[in-house]
């Protein structure tokens, strides 16, 4: 922590619905560590008054506090949260991408006019997953990694991909699983030893694009297979398996 600082980007503005707040105050509640943290930094009061009403409480002020929108029941650590996208990434150097590949382009245009003067790009790991399609000046399809890289002008070089059959959840619990980064050869290999953990273990591999591609494709399936029954599931990935092989 006294090495490295880590600022976490987030819009303003998305309210905790009334639910999902009576839900987060049971989770704070039945863990003690965490009640006594909210007690420490004397936030605990404003999930009472959620809990009973009285208070909106929003997605970043949650964050700040360790609690992520997307998985409430594993509070995480306390987090330096910005709201002001220039803030957060001007003087970055590495830029961990974890927006939607619909929003990676816009986003991305934006950072790129506070980078104009940098004299040295920033490292930029993308775990976005999806395609774009383009037909100038040929059919194609553009991964985010590209897109990040037309959009702010640094070289491809510096730009890679991680991505692995992972749930956040589960990585931030210490469960056991793998990932591999993909990219050129002078960051990957310092990054997937940086990123390794016992329980989390990081490969490397060159082939950028066809990874964000099958990582993207891999989750097509799993949404298919949860809506088949059971029984049917080893059809659908039998399927899968010849239409994954003919995009590689």
């Amino acid at each position: 922590r006294d090495k490295a600082q880590v600022r976490v980007w987030r819009r303003p503005g998305r309210a905790v619905d009334r639910a999902t707040a009576e839900h987060l105050f049971e989770v704070i509640n039945a863990r003690e560590a965490v009640l006594r943290r909210l007690i420490r930094r004397c936030a605990y009061l404003k999930y009472v008054e959620a809990r009973l009403g009285d208070r909106t409480l929003y997605a970043d002020e949650i964050l700040r506090d360790g609690f992520c929108l997307n998985m409430i029941d594993t509070p995480l650590c306390p987090l330096k949260v910005v709201t002001n996208l220039q803030e957060a990434v001007w003087d970055a150097d590495i830029v961990i991408n974890g927006l939607p590949s619909t929003e990676t382009r816009e986003v991305f245009g934006e950072i790129g006019r506070y980078w104009k003067e940098r004299i040295n790009p920033p490292i930029i790991i993308s775990l976005a997953k999806g395609i774009e399609a383009s037909l100038d000046p040929m059919p194609r399809i553009i991964t985010p990694t590209q897109m990040i890289a037309n959009a702010t002008g640094v070289p491809l070089e510096n730009i890679l991909y991680l991505g692995g059959p992972n749930i956040a959840s589960e990585i931030y619990n210490k469960e056991y699983a793998n990932a591999r980064i993909c990219g050129s050869e002078k960051w990957r290999k310092p990054l997937s030893k940086f990123l390794r953990q016992p329980h989390f273990i990081v490969w490397d591999n060159s082939d950028l694009i066809t990874h964000e591609v099958m990582g993207g494709l891999k989750n097509i399936y799993a949404i298919g297979a949860g809506k088949f029954p059971f029984a049917l599931n080893h059809c659908l990935i039998l399927l899968s398996m010849p239409h994954i092989i003919s995009f590689s």
